[in-house]
């Protein structure tokens, strides 16, 4: 007995090893995934090798931890996948779901996975067995089909000719938009009836079905003119073809397609029936309308039109060939035409370009039909004069470009002003710290030098995001009218001491009109301008600067989105190396420069733009290789008197009054708060909008000026002063921005706000504005 176990054991055990092998060996050459899951231990026990080629990784990995298979599915299949694998062990019934995988090379591949659970004789599960497919391919496929099935779709559904399909016995499969108003039959009468018992009538009922076995047998039905008919009774002139659908070599149906041309016939119908009124159509008609000989090209005849387009009498042009008066500007086209009426007897809107008797170049669109004349075959020429119509299209072309140009300058714009407004949060800490180590620190002191070595740093940095601001729209720190005339020769005088080698002319208008601006920022815009100028004429040259009052029509406007009115014009041209026309369209686009590299940011021009945009004007530029340069720059002008200008005062004013400082920013915080103790003022902070409201109603009566930062998340500026407003009317708040004065800055000033200073700003900025307002 023991033997005879003993026996079997072995023999069991090696069916199992054999097993096994088999297994292996069969596992090992399959394409697809196997894989076995042991439901009692709660691990992965089997995958085939194939698992490498599929997944991209290594099996190791997924031995030693099953979470590696839920991680490579692509995160928004990942809970319906594990779903889908828990389902398999709940349900007696083999399963199948599909996702997608992601391959450490970063590809996407789309996996079906099969499984089935392995049950006792209890029914409890022991393991998952399953199979995965790699089904990349396949799914490409379909969503390659998809994509052809809609392009036929979209080409069915906007053809402008009537498309019929039908099946094998006649009968409608599809019948598209044009076929609906071409035979007045919407497609859900038409879908399962036979064609020719929609579109025919009894004279043309036979042809139809004989055409119509034709494609089914097999035949291509050229293009032939016929009749078919629409669903009130009307006949439709028109061009039928078909052909047979085929799918896998197996017919499957034809496709029909009708061209209405009715208008087309009733038209030659009518020209044949008013021959004898022929001759006054063909004279008075606007178009220019010639006959000529189809053998010879000589002309026979012509219309008036024809003679006041070209400037050529008839007794010029009758009995020549257009070729010999050079009528033609370009011969080809003519012989194209030629070669077409030849050929196929018509010519229809081919667009040549001629040449009048003065020498204009005007554009046409020809059509030409060839008929007989006493029995001699000749051609109507028609000629349609679109040069207007040309001239519109390149109107439009050159709006569109100038569009897309304001669009992508907007864009770049808004992206430079964020960055110009965080760099202005980090300069205030620098510019803040530095002016407290300069207060306490005398001539000298071994510091003292580096020190001022980094307020001019400091100051560098600021002009370049003044820049960065200007072209972003967000550059005017304080209008008010002025008289360019002045700000132009005190700006042309203080370039000139300096570039000795540049003639500056000047033509000023003595009566001027003032403009409301920045004169800080518009002083940029001619020093940035006259600095272009002097590159452009590095061995010395002219500058010319003349100002003039102008008045602007809505064409002259509407190009730079402008409001057409006055408008005060200052011209700056050089006699320097010019630009050409791809220069000429990027100047204005920042960190654009046709310097050598790091020796110019390419913002000079591009916060040209923005300032002068900024301030509702507009700038052009006319330059040509080896001619010099003119930019033009238009501001509106103001009904108010000029302002005279006041030199800035740069002396330190202290204070003993409470402030409350109110920023989101940390540091902002903490350098404000020294720079106004330094001062002598009893500091209060707050670090959101939230904050400084409930702190003003608690502290109220002893805070007497409201420093307030404009950008801060959850409640901005002008949130939170119409909330301290409402609290206390009189209540005195300065208004602090990494951007510039710009349009909510402006709107909170006007309503009520004492006073604005952008960042950063040194110690005795801070002071003096202070001062303004609380001595106010």
């Amino acid at each position: 007995m023991n033997e005879t176990s003993d026996t079997i054991s072995v023999r069991y055990n090696a069916l199992l090893q054999d097993a096994a092998a088999f297994f292996d060996e069969t596992t090992s050459h399959n394409q697809n995934v196997v894989w076995v899951f042991d439901w009692l231990k709660q691990r992965l026990i089997y995958a085939s090798p194939a698992y490498e080629h599929v997944w991209g990784r290594p099996l190791e990995k997924l031995y030693g931890r099953h979470e590696e298979w839920r991680e490579s599915i692509h995160p928004d299949d990942r809970d319906r996948a594990e779903a889908a694998f828990l389902a398999i062990a709940a349900s007696r019934q083999s399963a199948s779901h599909e996702y997608r995988i992601l391959r450490p090379d970063g590809t996407v591949r789309w996996i079906v996975d099969r499984g089935f659970a392995i049950r006792d004789a209890d029914g409890n599960v022991l393991r998952i067995i399953g199979m995965a497919e790699d089904i990349s391919e396949r799914r490409q496929a379909e969503l390659e089909m998809q994509r052809r099935q809609k392009f036929l779709e979209s080409v069915l559904y906007h053809a402008p000719d009537a498309i019929v399909t039908l099946d094998d016995r006649h009968h409608v499969i599809d019948w598209n938009p044009a076929a609906e108003k071409m035979f007045g039959y919407d497609r859900n009468e038409t879908v399962g009836r036979d064609l020719d018992d929609l579109v025919t009538r009894p004279d043309v009922v036979e042809e139809a079905n004989t055409c119509t076995r034709d494609v089914i047998a097999g035949k291509v039905l050229q293009p032939f003119e016929t009749v078919r008919y629409h669903k009130d009774g009307h006949p439709i002139q028109v061009i039928a073809a078909g052909s047979p659908i085929y799918v896998e070599n197996e017919l499957r149906g034809v496709v029909a397609l009708y061209t209405d041309i009715t208008v087309l016939k009733k038209a030659e119908a009518a020209l044949k029936e008013s021959e004898a009124r022929f001759r006054t159509v063909y004279r008075t008609i606007p178009d220019p309308v010639a006959i000529i000989r189809v053998s010879d090209s000589c002309c026979v005849d012509i219309n008036d039109a024809f003679a006041s387009h070209t400037g050529y009498s008839r007794q010029e042009i009758i009995g020549t060939t257009a070729g010999e008066i050079g009528l033609w500007h370009h011969a080809e086209q003519r012989q194209q035409m030629l070669a077409a009426l030849t050929a196929h007897g018509a010519v229809s809107n081919l667009e040549a370009e001629f040449k009048t008797r003065d020498g204009r170049v005007r554009t046409g669109l020809v059509s030409a039909k060839v008929f007989a004349l006493e029995q001699v075959p000749h051609a109507l020429v028609i000629t349609r004069d679109i040069s207007h119509l040309k001239a519109a299209a390149q109107e439009r072309k050159k709006l569109e470009a100038q569009l897309r140009h304001a669009q992508k300058m907007e864009a770049i714009g808004t992206l430079a002003g964020g960055i110009a407004h965080d760099f202005n949060n980090l300069l205030m800490g620098i510019q803040g710290r530095n002016s407290l180590m300069l207060t306490d620190t005398t001539g000298d002191h071994p510091h003292y030098e580096h020190l001022q070595g980094i307020q001019a740093y400091i100051r560098s940095a600021v002009d370049l995001t003044r820049q960065l601001l200007g072209f972003a729209r967000g550059g005017k720190y304080e209008v008010r009218p002025l008289d360019l005339n002045h700000l132009v020769a005190d700006s042309a005088r203080m370039f000139g001491r300096t570039h000795k080698e540049i003639r500056i002319q000047t033509a000023f208008d003595p009566g001027l009109r003032a403009v409301e601006v920045d004169p800080g920022q518009i002083e940029q815009v001619l020093l940035n301008l006259y600095v272009n100028a002097w590159q452009a004429m590095p061995a010395g040259g002219d500058l010319y600067l003349k100002t003039a009052n102008v008045s602007l029509s809505p064409d002259d406007t509407r190009p730079a989105d402008l409001t057409p009115g006055d408008y005060v014009k200052v011209a700056v041209t050089d006699t320097g190396s010019g630009m050409d026309a791809a220069t000429r369209d990027r100047i204005f686009e920042p960190f654009f420069t046709t310097r050598e590299m790091g020796r110019g940011t390419g913002l000079g021009l591009a916060s040209v733009f923005g300032i002068l945009r900024n301030h509702a004007g507009q700038i052009t530029v006319y330059s040509e290789k080896g001619r010099g340069t003119t930019f033009n720059i238009y501001l509106p002008a103001s009904e108010k008197s000029a302002l005279q200008t006041k030199a800035a005062a740069d002396d330190i004013r202290p204070g003993k009054e409470t402030i409350l400082l109110v920023d989101d920013e940390k540091m902002i915080l903490e350098v404000g708060q020294k720079l106004l103790e330094k001062l002598g003022y009893r500091v209060k902070t707050a670090g959101s909008g939230k904050d400084a409201i409930e702190r003003y109603h608690r502290e109220q009566d002893a805070i007497d000026l409201v420093i307030l930062d404009m950008v801060m998340p959850t409640m901005g500026g002008g949130q939170t002063y119409d909330a301290l407003k409402t609290m206390d009317p009189d209540i005195r708040v300065l208004l602090s921005s990494g951007y510039s004065l710009n349009g909510q800055a402006s709107d909170i000033l006007q309503r009520g706000c004492r006073g604005f200073i952008q960042k950063p700003f040194d110690l005795g900025t801070l002071s003096r504005k202070l001062r303004s307002i609380l001595d106010d």
